[in-house]
């Protein structure tokens, strides 16, 4: 595989391309976790089991199988998962000791599938006052990740003035990280992988739509977004905050919708877009790996 540039341009009138370009990386070995989305669901979306597993995507905990599928290396995979909460409750309780050993299984998953990209498609951290003991953990046990990790901030753990993402430095440590942070969105190019992937970041606590006004399709073969929200399936749904809705889905054009803010896992896809929560793996104990070939499907794989 060639040496894949990794650039990222952010859509605000103000950033002027030779600005944006020095944010351009180049990446020995394109590897890397798909983040998987998920945030906390309501009561009823918890004790029902109407979303509990997506219809699709076969549940997998053979790593050595799954990586044959692509070992003639023309595939890419991708680990989505999202909603860890982490710091949901400090340094002490059952809460946060689960929520590190669960990022630590997405670490060992990412590497047992051999995936090029990892997305965490919100709420990595459950607020903005997790304290710095706590995000250096979870930036030293991303360390074992060699491939880009990319971590679109939610509605818990949004970039405002006083976000974690901001106060200290991720990228110090963590070479192959990308942080979305722009509220009109930003859109990542991985030219080896013909790939691109969009993402808009909560950048307030005010509500918005996350797919509202999204670009058009660009010139690589694959396309996806990632999305930090709620799916309407009723006018019951439009209480909620940060809807997505079935048309938002349907008429980004995309490929796959990498979705958090579910504890479970759901398939929401739409029309020829396939759409899904990867559920918190504090919850469901899985993430998604997402396949790309000469079509593009996800599995569930046990953590």
């Amino acid at each position: 595989m060639d040496r894949p540039i990794f650039r990222s341009y952010v859509h605000l009138p103000e950033m002027s391309r030779a600005r944006a370009s020095k944010s351009l990386i180049e990446w020995n070995n394109l590897i890397a976790l798909c983040p998987v989305s998920d945030i906390l669901c309501s009561l009823e979306e918890m004790v029902t089991d109407e979303y509990s597993i997506a219809p699709r995507g076969a549940l997998r905990t053979d790593a050595a199988q799954f990586a044959e599928r692509y070992a003639n290396g023309k595939g890419i995979r991708i680990l989505h998962t999202s909603d860890l909460h982490i710091g949901s409750d400090y340094s002490h309780g059952e809460g946060s000791r689960r929520a590190f050993d669960a990022l630590e299984r997405v670490v060992g998953a990412a590497q047992d599938a051999q995936v090029d990209i990892v997305l965490f498609a919100g709420d990595l951290l459950d607020n903005n006052r997790v304290p710095e003991q706590q995000v250096m953990r979870v930036i030293d046990i991303m360390r074992d990740v060699d491939v880009p990790l990319i971590i679109l901030p939610g509605n818990h753990d949004c970039y405002t003035s006083d976000s974690p993402y901001r106060r200290f430095d991720w990228t110090d440590k963590l070479p192959l990280v990308h942080i979305f942070t722009s509220a009109a969105g930003e859109l990542l190019h991985f030219p080896s992988l013909d790939l691109a992937i969009w993402g808009r970041a909560h950048t307030t606590y005010e509500d918005f739509s996350p797919l509202r006004a999204i670009p058009e399709r660009g010139t690589e073969r694959w396309q996806i977004a990632v999305a930090h929200g709620h799916f309407a399936r009723t006018d019951y749904d439009l209480r909620h905050s940060y809807i997505i809705r079935p048309e938002d889905i349907e008429e980004t054009r995309r490929d796959y919708i990498a979705l958090g803010h579910w504890e479970n896992n759901a398939d929401v896809s739409v029309g020829g877009v396939t759409a899904a929560y990867s559920g918190s793996p504090n919850r469901t104990d899985r993430v998604l790996i997402v396949g790309i070939d000469d079509e593009l499907s996800y599995e569930q794989w046990a953590i």
